[in-house]
């Protein structure tokens, strides 16, 4: 796992405009002080966090498996209602329903 800090959303939405697959979205600026958005480009998995508060950053997974693990906590610190076809993939139970 690589994160890069950016300055601009508009690097953020570059990437997010580009992407082939989208896994989600935690939190809202609207109501809250951050987002973050998971999404695939080819074989490269990314948060892309957008905050009105601390730094922008990019991170960049090496797999889809760590994507989710970081993605889980973030839905979890953020909130927001993880895509079916995610919630149906067991391993995103709450920690307690593991």
């Amino acid at each position: 796992m690589n994160k890069l800090e950016v300055n601009s959303w508009e690097i953020l939405d570059i990437i997010k405009d580009n992407a082939e697959k989208f896994y989600g979205q935690a939190g809202d600026l609207d109501n809250g002080d951050a987002l973050a958005v998971f999404c695939r480009i080819a074989d490269d998995y990314f948060e892309l966090f957008y905050s009105d508060i601390v730094a922008n950053y990019i991170t960049h997974f090496d797999n889809e498996r760590e994507m989710r693990g970081i993605m889980k906590k973030r839905f979890k610190e953020l909130g927001g209602e993880l895509p079916e076809d995610i919630v149906l993939d067991k391993s995103f139970l709450p920690d307690e329903e593991e």
